[in-house]
């Protein structure tokens, strides 16, 4: 098959080294799940923060990246946990 990869045989890849690295992490250096749950998070938040500064720093006219930041979600702690319903 001469066809180059697209992106749903990359996202298989991709999904597999993750369930690899998640498997590895679980049996062979005994994290837990809850564990893996929060360095995921960590790892979310910092990827987060590190996207809204450099778009902050390359963009003045952006407000500091406010059409980024309105594209994104707020952080959690701001999400009520238990949605007011009207």
């Amino acid at each position: 098959n001469s066809e180059a990869p697209g992106p749903a045989s990359s996202r298989a890849r991709h999904k597999a080294e993750a369930e690899a690295i998640e498997k590895e992490l679980l049996e062979d250096y005994r994290f837990g799940r809850q564990q893996l749950i929060e360095i995921w998070g960590h790892a979310c938040a910092v990827a987060v923060t590190k996207v809204r500064q450099k778009v902050g720093a390359e963009d003045p006219h952006c407000g500091g990246g406010a059409s980024l930041l309105a594209a994104l979600p707020p952080p959690s702690h701001l999400i009520p946990s238990h949605p007011l319903i009207s």
